[in-house]
């Protein structure tokens, strides 16, 4: 069953446009991958509105099926052999990718395989030890699949410690976008996710600013996904959400600010998804890709695009409005001076540019602030950084780190990224510390703003800050997975009692052995 998501009663008009709260949408390219095609047939073929199929397929292993786009395992894992991409794009300030996708595993990564080809081929042979491995040997022959197995054959002999050719890859997907339509390393390249291996806590996701890699949160889930990149005049937006409640995103029709990245200048730009890597320690499973839509959202175009309180740079005064969010409240002390702005609801992502001009500058980022007796503070300066707990008045030093300065002359990005209790220091794009954990009921203050010291400040380009959830504006009408619960429980069991063997023993509600 498959539900739909309608912006308007007729979707799209007759010029490609999409309707939604009263903005006008431009779909510029639209696909849905209706049209079944066959393994290495993808890349060169129209997509669903307004483009062609470009990118890379160097194995062909590309296909669609099932109104999805279908990426199989690679036998050589590696950047710039598998994705596929659309465009040429001129940058444009609102112009908008929106990427729905499931990976076939968060964790997947290239590498050499722990054991030998003979070894793993038994190992594949004996299976779970329930059916002689004989029998096994008869079915693969019988398959109609078995031109897969025999492929899955051949990559394990390619990834022995003796066949296996070029680096270890922990980034497996990439999401944005890119200079060119096969990227070779979308790790240092364009603007957009990367979906990075964390092992033991599955994913991890990146987000290309600068020159460095946002590390958002760890623990992504493998779940259906979806990706927003909005380009701005210099830079990016990205946006997450998932179509259902799980850590680090939002849930669909919501999408959770995720960085912002301040530096990127490149003027022609494809957008994309690539693949590098497919499972791991030899297994391995496809990757779906359901839509790719392209368009113009005026929402976006508009400066500081879904931030709730924002200003560009200059002195601020108190009382002087600012251009969202309402006046500026200045609060001076012996060491500095904040400059706050409260909009009504507590912000996910705060983010500032600015220039230092003299060695003795020092700037910060303030939030969750109540009043000058109660805030969290990021200072930074050419000797480091330090993230400060004002409580009650008093002042708490919660984590230091020297190793990341201010360097004068340079043009400095900094972020914040708060929700689930916890928030993440950024500088540049390089993770600086976490706040404590604790549980947003006890976090009342949702005022927002800059911090400067009285005997040097720098100079602020930029300042904004956006709600931990806003709405996907939507380009065309999205098809949203099927994804019911159920509402009768039938079996369940919390295990409680002496320790001991399961056999003759019942679950707590149903009575199932």
């Amino acid at each position: 069953m498959r539900t739909s998501l309608q912006l308007h009663d007729d979707g799209l008009d007759a010029a490609g446009k999409a309707v939604a709260g009263g903005a006008r949408l431009e779909a510029i390219v639209i696909d849905n991958f209706e049209d079944d095609c066959s393994r290495g047939g993808v890349i060169g073929t129209p997509a669903t509105k307004g483009g062609m199929r470009r990118g890379r397929d160097a194995e062909r292993q590309i296909a669609i099926d099932h109104g999805a786009l279908r990426l199989q395992p690679l036998m050589r894992p590696g950047w710039g052999r598998q994705g596929v991409s659309y465009g040429p794009f001129r940058r444009e300030a609102g112009l908008t990718l929106l990427v729905s996708v499931t990976n076939g595993h968060n964790t997947s990564q290239g590498s050499r395989l722990p054991d030998d080809f003979a070894r793993r081929i038994w190992r594949w042979l004996r299976g779970p030890g329930i059916d002689p491995w004989p029998g096994r040997l008869v079915a693969l022959i019988r398959s109609p699949r078995k031109g897969l197995t025999l492929r899955r054959f051949l990559w394990w002999a390619l990834s022995t410690s003796w066949t296996y050719r070029g680096p270890n890859i922990d980034e497996n997907l990439a999401v944005g976008w890119f200079s060119s339509e096969a990227p070779i390393d979308p790790v240092v390249d364009g603007c957009g996710f990367i979906v990075h291996a964390a092992e033991g806590e599955n994913g991890e996701l990146w987000a290309r600013v600068g020159k460095h890699c946002l590390s958002a949160f760890r623990r992504l889930k493998n779940i259906h996904m979806y990706y927003i990149v909005v380009l701005r005049q210099q830079g990016a937006v990205c946006y997450a959400a998932a179509d259902q409640p799980a850590h680090g995103v939002a849930a669909f029709p919501m999408m959770r600010p995720i960085a912002i990245d301040a530096f990127n200048k490149d003027r022609q730009l494809f957008a994309g998804v690539h693949q590098a890597a497919f499972g791991q320690i030899g297994f391995r499973v496809d990757t779906r890709v359901q839509a790719v839509h392209v368009g113009r959202i005026p929402e976006f175009s508009a400066p500081f695009g879904t931030a709730h309180a924002a200003d560009s740079g200059g002195a601020k005064s108190a009382g002087q409005v600012a251009a969202i969010g309402g006046r500026w409240c200045i609060v001076q002390d012996e060491d500095g001076r904040l400059t706050v702005l409260d909009p009504g609801r507590p912000s996910g992502l705060i983010h500032a540019t600015f220039e230092v001009r003299a060695a003795s500058d020092r700037a910060g980022l303030v939030w969750r602030f109540s009043d000058k007796l109660d805030f969290w503070l990021l200072k930074l300066s050419g000797f480091g950084c330090a993230l400060i707990h004002v409580q009650e008045g008093r002042e708490k030093v919660i984590a230091v780190n020297a190793a990341r300065v201010l360097h004068e002359g340079s043009l400095h990005s900094v972020q914040i990224l708060d929700w689930d209790g916890q928030a993440r220091c950024f500088l540049d794009g390089t993770h600086l510390f976490d706040a404590p954990r604790e549980p947003d009921s006890m976090v009342a203050g949702t005022g927002v703003g800059l911090w400067g010291s009285l005997d040097g400040e720098p100079q602020w380009h930029s300042f904004e800050a956006h709600p931990r959830e806003v709405p996907i504006s939507l380009i065309s009408p999205l098809e949203v997975p099927w994804n019911k619960a159920g509402t009768n429980l039938v079996h369940a069991d919390h295990f409680a009692g002496t320790a001991g063997a399961l056999e003759q023993r019942t679950s707590e509600v149903g009575g199932a052995g």
